[in-house]
């Protein structure tokens, strides 16, 4: 195990007699030398115990903010999300209301009702200009969705077609404001 020459044997042989006798003697070194040690520790420890302890606050304060970072980011992202899902709502709701009306008209009996010019019969499809609103944007890729002009854009960034949505810097005419300033 140990390789012990001569020279160390003879000194360890003379350590434990020393001990040995000073124990004899009512002399208790190891007891002496660990209350020495515990003077040391007792005036070093609490020098770590605040260094530990600033270090415990600072990361506790960083990991605090980061959780803070991260939950605003993921709200900012379900609001784009809802705002896209709403107008999409909005649309079917509207769809869904004329479909609602076209059947209570349609079981009023066979009296038949006049058409006006501003209806959605007499206009064809291109006189409804719908827009492109931006949704969000998720991992560098931009998500568009078309409105009509009765349509709110939550971003307030509107574009004549999806392609000039989806990358404006190719565009060299970007729209941004509310579709319903323009009602």
């Amino acid at each position: 195990m140990f390789d012990l020459t001569n020279e160390s044997k003879n000194n360890l042989i003379i350590l434990l007699l020393v001990l040995l006798i000073f124990s004899i003697l009512g002399i208790n070194l190891l007891s002496q030398a660990g209350g020495g040690f515990q003077v040391i520790l007792d005036t070093i420890l609490p020098f770590f115990q605040k260094l530990l302890g600033i270090i415990g606050n600072a990361f506790g304060k960083v990991l605090n903010l980061t959780s803070n970072v991260a939950a605003e980011g993921t709200k900012a992202g379900i609001d784009v999300i809802d705002g896209s899902i709403q107008s999409v709502g909005k649309t079917i709701q509207k769809a869904s209301t004329s479909g609602i009306n076209a059947a209570n008209n349609s079981n009023m009996g066979s009296t038949l009702l006049s058409d006006n010019s501003s209806s959605n019969i007499q206009n064809n499809i291109s006189s409804k200009k719908t827009k492109w609103c931006l949704a969000g944007e998720y991992q560098g890729k931009r998500g568009c969705i078309e409105i009509d002009k009765s349509d709110e854009c939550l971003s307030n960034q509107t574009f004549p077609n999806e392609k000039m949505c989806l990358n404006p810097a190719k565009s060299s005419t970007y729209h941004s404001h509310k579709i319903n300033d323009h009602n």
